[in-house]
């Protein structure tokens, strides 16, 4: 099986040296091949150190984008590498600061291994209560509690996904074999539920470590390309979401518990595109804590 991490960057050189080192240990007991694509808008040495790290035999791999084609922002550069990635048959979208913990790596990996669900999401607000926590800040928590409400008014099918808005997530591609994705901004795990063909997901606590290198790339004009992306894929998706499979005529989807915690959430409404394929298949898996039998 194949795995490839995506990760967008933008001016991270401090941060690409970790990062590589400590996804190398998540992944490599796992016995997959795998490879990290780096995806990058930088106007400093992060390039230069992601060849230093590929020169220095971990299997990275770097894909530059001139300015000109760096519109959408990290929704369109994770776009990228999915498409460039189309030999991989799982997914893993990360950011670069290291606010996402590579360890956590190895458990989103084996919930998409095994199966169990087709898109797993390592959630910053989940209602498990197993220790996850959300942002730190008053501010922060406000805000993106707000945000989540408008997820959820708009799709409803949504409310069940604790964080709808998580960056740190894995994939499967037949999840988006159909779908037409047109992400901007930073929010692109909501461009793929609503967008996607998926059946289940499982959600796991994941607490989000300080930013130690580099500057926050958040700012107004994000919030106004998050409120004109959730507008134009309210536009762009139909109404009622599919019923699960099993379901009685009528009957609303429901959230299942299973004797793990792990929580099945409805899927998506069938979706209109307004615009283009995006090459290859993609899913998202998501954690759970138990080892899929050829990872043991």
């Amino acid at each position: 099986m194949q795995l490839t991490v995506v990760v967008p960057t933008r001016n991270e050189a401090d941060n690409v040296g970790p990062l590589v080192a400590r996804t190398s240990a998540a992944l490599a007991p796992l016995g997959l091949r795998w490879e990290i694509v780096f995806v990058d808008d930088s106007d400093d040495a992060t390039p230069h150190r992601i060849a230093q790290a590929r020169r220095s035999g971990h299997p990275v791999r770097l894909l530059r984008r001139p300015v000109e084609e760096r519109s959408g922002g990290l929704g369109s550069a994770v776009a990228l590498g999915f498409e460039q990635s189309a030999a991989s048959d799982v997914l893993v979208v990360m950011d670069a600061d290291l606010q996402h913990p590579p360890e956590a790596l190895s458990a989103l990996v084996a919930a998409v291994c095994d199966g169990d669900a087709e898109l797993a999401i390592a959630s910053r607000a989940t209602r498990l209560g197993n220790g996850g926590s959300g942002p730190t800040s008053w501010w922060r928590g406000f805000v993106s509690r707000s945000a989540r409400a408008l997820v959820y008014a708009l799709f409803p099918h949504l409310r069940h996904v604790a964080d709808p808005l998580a960056g740190f997530f894995a994939v499967r591609r037949s999840v988006l074999a159909d779908a037409y994705l047109r992400p901007e901004g930073f929010k692109i795990l909501l461009e793929v539920l609503v967008r996607g063909a998926w059946t289940r997901i499982v959600e796991i606590p994941c607490e989000l470590d300080p930013r130690l290198h580099g500057r926050s790339k958040a700012h107004l004009g994000q919030g106004v390309a998050f409120a004109r992306h959730l507008l134009r894929l309210h536009a762009t998706a139909t109404d009622h979401p599919t019923p699960p499979a099993g379901a009685k005529e009528g009957e609303k989807p429901r959230l299942r518990t299973d004797e793990r915690g792990r929580r099945d959430v409805p899927p998506p409404p069938r979706q209109r595109s307004d615009n283009g394929p995006v090459s290859g298949n993609f899913s998202v898996m998501k954690m759970i804590g138990r080892w899929p039998a050829n990872m043991r």
